[in-house]
């Protein structure tokens, strides 16, 4: 059995709306019961509660991605797990050192330089001074601020705050590290870096991480946890999760319109001039049937129907696909294709099918579709990441084109051993 490095049973966080910090009150005491009440209508207090009900055991050496709209009790969460607040019901168990990285430039002192705020730091999270000297060049180096060291980190950028954070927490060997956005301000190759630092760590320790770039969830991790309003929606395989994540939030403005409009599944709020109107947008397999799942290398095609509201001439059609909801895999359009349109009068309708193959390595993508007037200016209609699909494949490589080598070793082409991965995944 898989050592536990944290447990949660029944975890509810309570807050109370307009509530005063120490910092307000003590200064003037006097001016307490003087000033009105934060709760509203004079009732009482009024509470929120940011995360309702969560249990579930983490695992040694498991990578656990949280995700979750703004306000899901995410941040809330890794607080608990870092001990920084307490649950109002419930307990939160922890095994072993804990290093959370859940603010950038936590624990470091504006005045203090580089150098000294290594040491501080590295103190606060539990390193004795000569474990700080002993791993200091490390630490340097990994942060790459060198030429920065004996400056106060007041000077500094908050990318070279969370570069300097990281690395001090990288070296600090916890049992448990917690990682919150705070990634996303750093540069591409440092983000790389981290990733890849991550990566190795998990083999001998533990992460829980926080992050709107769902494409590093899905890479990364070896579980998702989905928080919606505090509490657990799904727990389990990235892949799963993040599409389901995805799909929610695609759908969420549709469960807000009228019933005409809910007949059509999946549109997305529209930013355009609608002067013309996407009425339904689908996905079939090479046999014409409706799916949201196909294999690497199938054939597919997204169809998108359009009623014109007003005359339009020679209007252009427009599709993209994004992993993650963000990453964009392709796009492309008939005005970039050099293909002539028909023109279309007032209460005309239009079937589009855009056919290819699914030429991508397996995860989860989204179906953006557009028209465009013909000069290609403005939209007429436009639907972002209206649908999901997920692609499935035999796995082996990474990235988001299916290429499907062949490769071959002095003259002789390898063959699949057998239950490995052959050259063409469908």
């Amino acid at each position: 059995m898989a050592e536990t490095a944290a447990c949660l049973e029944g975890v509810s966080k309570r807050y109370q709306l307009g509530a005063r910090s120490l910092r307000e009150v003590v200064p003037t005491p006097r001016a307490w019961p003087k000033r009105p009440p934060q709760a509203g209508n004079g009732v009482g207090p009024r509470y929120i509660w940011a995360l309702n009900d969560i249990s579930f055991s983490l695992h040694r050496g498991e990578a656990l991605g949280i995700i979750g709209p703004n306000g899901a009790g995410k941040s809330t969460l890794l607080k608990l797990l870092a001990g920084v607040t307490s649950p109002t019901k419930g307990q939160v168990n922890i095994s072993g050192r804990v290093c959370p990285l859940i603010e950038v430039g936590a624990g470091f002192h504006p005045d203090l330089t580089g150098r000294e705020n290594i040491y501080l730091n590295g103190a606060i999270l539990g390193l004795s001074r000569r474990e700080i000297q002993r791993k200091f060049d490390e630490i340097v180096e990994f942060s790459g601020l060198a030429d920065f060291l004996d400056t106060p980190v007041k000077r500094y950028s908050s990318g070279m705050y969370m570069r300097l954070g990281f690395s001090v927490s990288a070296h600090v060997e916890p049992d448990l590290l917690l990682v919150d956005e705070v990634l996303a301000v750093g540069d591409y190759a440092f983000q790389r870096k981290c990733l890849g630092w991550m990566e190795k760590y998990r083999r001998s320790g533990t992460v829980v991480f926080v992050s709107h770039n769902l494409e590093a969830v899905a890479r990364y991790c070896t579980r998702v946890v989905y928080l919606h309003e505090g509490r657990i929606v799904q727990d389990g395989r990235p892949e799963e999760v993040v599409a389901a994540y995805l799909e929610a939030q695609s759908s969420q403005q549709c469960r807000e319109r009228s019933p005409r409009d809910l007949l059509h599944v999946g549109l997305e709020p529209r930013l355009a001039s609608k002067q013309a109107e996407i009425i339904q947008v689908d996905i079939s397999n090479g046999r014409g049937e409706s799916v949201r799942s196909l294999r690497a290398g199938e054939p597919m095609a997204v169809r998108m129907r359009v009623r014109f509201k007003e005359a339009v001439h020679s209007p252009h059609f427009c599709y993209a696909l994004r992993r993650g909801g963000y990453l964009l895999a392709f796009e492309t359009n008939t005005g970039a294709l050099g293909l002539s349109t028909p023109d279309f009068r007032a209460e005309d309708e239009a079937e589009v099918v855009i056919n290819h193959g699914a030429w991508l390595v397996g995860g989860n993508y989204s179906v953006s579709v557009g028209v465009a007037d013909a000069g290609m200016r403005f939209f007429l209609d436009q639907r972002e990441n209206t649908l999901m699909l997920s692609v499935v494949d035999k796995g082996g490589c990474q990235g988001i084109a299916g290429l499907f080598p062949l490769i071959w070793v002095n003259g002789q082409r390898l063959e699949p051993r057998e239950g490995g991965v052959d050259g063409v995944y469908g």
